[in-house]
């Protein structure tokens, strides 16, 4: 599985593991870490707004979850921003969960939720 970031503009796209060989910071382009199982990103200067992180799935070789028909395999994801929280300041929490309702392999979001520091 491997990791993709994109910037809020959409004209940077940051790969897991891109040139981290080379220093503590991710540069954009590059492609996908077919190799790696443990995927890392870290921008130097992040752009203010809204990331899109995708986790790509191009090749499950082991199912992870015998119990459904798909062959699909489990992640964790963490993230994590340097900007301070300040009073008043809003952060938005959710999440993506497996849900195996009647046998069926399919998943779901969980409901939103904001949390508004004093």
């Amino acid at each position: 599985m491997s990791l993709r970031l994109t910037s809020p503009d959409g004209t940077q796209t940051f790969w897991d593991n891109h040139e981290l060989e080379n220093g503590v910071w991710s540069t954009a382009d590059g492609s996908e870490d077919v190799i790696n199982s443990t995927e890392c990103v870290f921008v130097q200067a992040p752009a203010p707004g809204g990331w899109r992180v995708d986790v790509v799935a191009s090749s499950v070789i082991q199912d992870n979850h015998v119990e459904t028909p798909a062959v699909d395999a489990d992640y964790g994801l963490v993230m994590t921003g340097s900007a301070p929280v300040l009073a008043g300041g809003t952060r938005h929490f959710q999440y993506w969960y497996r849900d195996a309702l009647g046998g069926s392999a399919t998943s779901n979001f969980s409901s939103a939720q904001s949390l508004t520091f004093e």
